[in-house]
C-alpha cells in the first residue's frame, strides 16, 4: 500500500481564482469507511458503511449521520447500542456489499458473507455483532438523541 499525504491547502504559486478551484476539485478526499453493525428489538442484525463520521479528540465519542429512517437510526434508538467496524483491505467486498439498500428485513451481514462475532449484552441472536477482519469494532452505546 502506497500512502500519499494530501495538502488541505493550494499550492501558493496559484491566483485566487485557481486556488477557489483548487479547494472545489479537492474537496472530495476519499475518507476512511466504517461499517457500523445494530440488531433490532427482534434480532435482525443490520450493517451499513458509513463515510460520514467522527471521533472526538478524547476517543470515547464517536458521531456519524444517518436519517431516522434507515434500520440503523431505528435499531440504535431501540437498543441503545452498536459496533463500529473499521474494516482492513481483505474484507473490502465485504464491506462495499453493506453499502447496498436492502429491505428492513434483510441480514446485510448474510449477505455480504462476513464472518462475524457477537460484542453486545444481548442475549443471542438479538446480540449486536462485530465484523471479522475488521481492524478495529468497538461495542458503543448511544448517548445523544
Amino acid at each position: 500500500m502506497v500512502k500519499v499525504n494530501i495538502s488541505l491547502e493550494p499550492p501558493r504559486n496559484l491566483s485566487e481564482e485557481e486556488k477557489r478551484n483548487w479547494k472545489r476539485d479537492n474537496a472530495l478526499i476519499v475518507r476512511p469507511i466504517v461499517i457500523i453493525t445494530t440488531v433490532s428489538g427482534q434480532g435482525i442484525p443490520n450493517a451499513a458503511l458509513k463515510t460520514n463520521f467522527m471521533v472526538s479528540s478524547s476517543l470515547k465519542e464517536i458521531a456519524f449521520a444517518c436519517p431516522k429512517k434507515h434500520d440503523t437510526a431505528r435499531n440504535i434508538l431501540e437498543t441503545k447500542e452498536f459496533v463500529v467496524n473499521l474494516p482492513s483491505e481483505k474484507i473490502v467486498k465485504e464491506a462495499l456489499t453493506t453499502a447496498v439498500s436492502f429491505p428492513h428485513d434483510v441480514n446485510e451481514l448474510e449477505k455480504s458473507r462476513a464472518d462475524r462475532h457477537p460484542l453486545g449484552e444481548g442475549q443471542a441472536p438479538q446480540s449486536v455483532h462485530g465484523i471479522q477482519g475488521s481492524s478495529v469494532s468497538a461495542l458503543c452505546r448511544q448517548r445523544i438523541r
